[in-house]
């Protein structure tokens, strides 16, 4: 019986495009393997021919160019495609192929090969493919049902399938039983010399009231756009992670005594060398992201600081990945790979958002996904993942518009829901100061400038930035503390200035920091 998961007029035409156009095999938007040919002798051959030939510096490749190679010591080959073509004319079946090429077409009949090929994968390893081709169906609906769903919608089905199991029933691996209070003599007397503590933050100020950036917890920062969300966290795994930062007092690199290990940032908007990079070169150089991307330095020296920059951030093993379509499955992957090779102690994840791929992941589990609900699944899940590969977990949100007309800055701004506040250990907004907190802490900033008068600062210098930490687990001054910070979006270092309660009374906070 033929292969119903095999179209001989799509594969004429993909060969076709490869025949005339060799330089197709090398585009990695469109990977192909000989297995994609494996129900068919003839084509199987004729790809291998075609990929050979190509390696040999052939742009494309004719009828006579393909019989003279397999004439060249694959005789066996040459033969079974004789065999496998009815008038066993190789040459007259080569020369017709090529004629079919349209090279608009090339991405639709790869489509149409591609799937099919997937499909057989998962059909071989035992899955059941019913909801993409069923062969108890006719050849049209089964071409109608593949015409409406792409390579991934497939694999993403499966994935969901594979993940959906692995919830049911992989629930132990992660569950401790203890008695409380057993043996914890020995834990309560570490603490006097090891207080309970993570990573310093770059904000001495929130590293007291968080307790620093803990492995195994998860740290969210919520805020509109331009607030300085993803070159703020850019700063927060560079001061964890980069093994030299820049010091703008002694004008020198020196060691970065808060080094944890290596860390991961997970991105989804930014271009990866062009866009991205340049936010960690500045951290650490601190150099105007601009004068990087722009290739303008106001002198030698201030350039040769950024080319010592990039010898550092390449020595600090801070990893990169772009996954704009994540899911559930690809944010779990990348964590598991990262830790397991590199063993990650902090990673950023940029950022908590509903892509549409998460929610056809979850779709399956969910008759009714609401928005919400895909932002409290992400984050959820994040939590998991903070304590299962005990790896600190920074992320960020968008907020919903409360924060332009209540007077209380917290967790009913999020995107996503109050009930985000519960799955996070830490958890800030960050705003422009509005016209009243600028108004009631004037003495404030006036107090700090006079007591930090080192000519560093204008008098006409001001805090750009309140985060309103609504989520602190462990602090002792409590929830809906503001610092005033100035943060420096160009290079994602920011100045700690005062503290006040949700009210705006002044509050005086401890800084917590690591002296190099």
């Amino acid at each position: 019986m033929s292969e119903q998961l095999y179209s001989i007029n799509a594969t004429n035409f993909l060969l076709s495009s490869l025949l005339n156009n060799t330089d197709l095999l090398y585009n990695s938007a469109y990977p192909l393997s000989k297995d994609d040919f494996k129900p068919n002798l003839a084509h199987r051959i004729i790809y291998i021919s075609i990929t050979q030939l190509a390696d040999k510096g052939c742009l494309s490749v004719g009828s006579k160019e393909l019989v003279t190679y397999l004439e060249g010591g694959y005789e066996e080959q040459l033969n079974a495609l004789k065999e496998d073509i009815s008038d066993g004319n190789v040459i007259g079946y080569i020369d017709t192929l090529k004629e079919l090429d349209n090279d608009k077409s090339y991405e639709y009949w790869y489509n149409e090969v591609r799937k099919r090929s997937l499909l057989r994968k998962y059909r071989d390893k035992g899955f059941d493919i019913t909801d993409f081709w069923d062969e108890d169906k006719s050849e049209e609906k089964n071409i109608t049902k593949l015409n409406s769903v792409s390579i991934k919608d497939i694999v993403q089905h499966f994935d969901t399938f594979q993940t959906a199991i692995r919830q049911d029933f992989v629930v132990e691996e992660n569950v401790r039983r203890i008695q409380a209070g057993e043996n914890y003599e020995e834990i309560k007397e570490a603490f006097k010399n090891t207080p309970y503590f993570g990573a310093c933050m770059k904000s001495p100020y929130q590293t007291t009231l968080f307790r620093g950036w803990v492995k195994g917890q998860l740290l969210v920062n919520s805020g509109a756009s331009g607030t300085g969300k993803s070159i703020g966290a850019v700063g927060e795994l560079c001061n964890v992670c980069a093994t030299q930062l820049w010091d703008e007092i002694g004008k020198c690199y020196r060691p970065n005594p808060n080094r944890q290990g290596s860390g991961l940032y997970i991105n989804t908007e930014m271009d990866l060398e062009l866009e991205l990079t340049p936010c960690f070169l500045a951290y650490i150089s601190n150099v105007p992201r601009h004068k990087i991307m722009d290739g303008r330095y106001d002198s030698k020296k201030e350039e040769a600081r950024v080319d010592e920059a990039i010898k550092i951030l390449r020595d600090s093993q801070i990893f990169l990945v772009d996954d704009p379509n994540f899911t559930l499955r690809s944010i779990e992957d990348n964590i598991k790979y990262y830790k397991e090779q590199y063993n990650i102690q902090h990673m950023v994840f940029d950022y908590i958002q509903d892509n549409g791929c998460v929610g056809r992941e979850m779709h399956k589990t969910h008759d009714v996904i609401a928005r919400d609900t895909i932002i409290l699944n992400i984050a959820s899940n994040l939590k998991v993942w903070a304590r299962q590969y005990n790896v600190g977990i920074y992320s960020m949100t968008q907020l919903n518009g409360n924060e332009k007309t209540v007077e209380i800055i917290d967790e009913a701004c999020l995107a996503g829901g109050r009930a985000i506040k519960n799955k996070l250990d830490a958890g800030c907004i960050s705003l422009y100061p509005r016209k009243k907190e600028q108004k009631f802490t004037e003495g404030l900033l006036q107090h700090w400038l006079s007591e930090n008068n080192r000519g560093n600062f204008k008098e006409d210098f001001k805090p750009n930035i309140v985060l309103h930490n609504y989520k602190v687990r462990f602090s002792k001054y409590g929830i809906g503390i503001k610092i005033y910070q100035y943060l420096d979006k160009s290079t994602g270092r920011c100045i700690d200035l005062y503290c006040t309660d949700m009210y705006d009374n002044p509050i005086n906070i401890d800084k917590t920091v690591i002296e190099g």
